[in-house]
Parts: C-alpha cells; sequence; structure tokens
C-alpha cells in the first residue's frame, strides 16, 4: 500500500515538471530568442510560429502528464527513490524563488539598464531548475519504469 504523502511528493514533483518548469523554460527559451533576434529583423512571423509550436508542444506534454498520473508506479524502486525525488522539489523550490526574485528585479531595471549580476542570478536560476527538472525527470522514469521524454527540457 502507498502511503498518501508518498503520492503527494510524486504527484506535486510531475505537476512542477508539466506546470511551472514548462512555463519557466518556456519564459527562458523566449528571453533567449529575444536577445538573439536582431532589432530591425522580421521577429513577428517567427514569434507567431514559435507560440503555435510551443502550444503544439505543451499538448504532448499534457498527453504525457496524464498518462503518468493514471499509471502505477513500482513501489519497490519509489521506495528507494522519494528522499531523492524529495530532495530534487526541494532544491527546485528554492531556484524557482531565485528565479522569481531575479526575474522581478530584472524587470525594475529594465532591459537596457539592468546590472549583470542580476541577468546572472536570473541565467543561474534557470540553468539548475533545467538541470534539476532532467534529474527529476530522470527520476520519475524510473520509477514509472519507461522513459518519459519531454519536449520542453530538450533546449
Amino acid at each position: 500500500m502507498v502511503d498518501p504523502l508518498q503520492i503527494s511528493v510524486l504527484v506535486k514533483a510531475i505537476d512542477f515538471l508539466f506546470n511551472e518548469g514548462h512555463k519557466i523554460l518556456q519564459e527562458r527559451r523566449e528571453r533567449r530568442l529575444k536577445d538573439n533576434v536582431a532589432p530591425m529583423s522580421t521577429a513577428l512571423p517567427q514569434g507567431e510560429n514559435i507560440l503555435a509550436e510551443n502550444e503544439i508542444l505543451r499538448q504532448s506534454d499534457l498527453t504525457i502528464k496524464q498518462k503518468l498520473l493514471s499509471k502505477k508506479i513500482n513501489l519497490n524502486i519509489w521506495n528507494a527513490k522519494e528522499e531523492y525525488v524529495e530532495h530534487l522539489m526541494k532544491l527546485i523550490e528554492i531556484n524557482t524563488k531565485k528565479y522569481y526574485l531575479a526575474k522581478e528585479q530584472h524587470t525594475k531595471w529594465g532591459d537596457a539598464l539592468v546590472p549583470s549580476i542580476i541577468v546572472h542570478n536570473l541565467d543561474e536560476a534557470e540553468n539548475e531548475i533545467r538541470e534539476n527538472a532532467e534529474k527529476l525527470k530522470e527520476a520519475l522514469g524510473e520509477v514509472y519504469e519507461e522513459k518519459i521524454d519531454l519536449k520542453f527540457l530538450k533546449n
């Protein structure tokens, strides 16, 4: 029998990957795209194509989420991985707070005046979230005994 607290950790991890993690990494992608696009380029059609493509990927990832939430887990593997998943979730929570703080500071300064330390903090938080989300995805893949392919973690 699975302890309800164990299930809440598992559901929290899956929810992060498909909701908050997806959103943060999407914002990261959009910010990097904006930074790499030349000021006089035709970014609008590209932006529209990227938004449509992201929505298709989002729907694909939500299908994977529903599949995982309805699938049975291997309790032996879960018992071995539970502490590791909890640890990853704590790291992700810390880095998510750092991300939102840096994002708020970045917004207050504006793109032109933002100090480099704030940009560094924002990049560092995004990178940590991505790395820990990747580790979380792999740990959950072991628990569910299948490879979890999330498109938003690719870039």
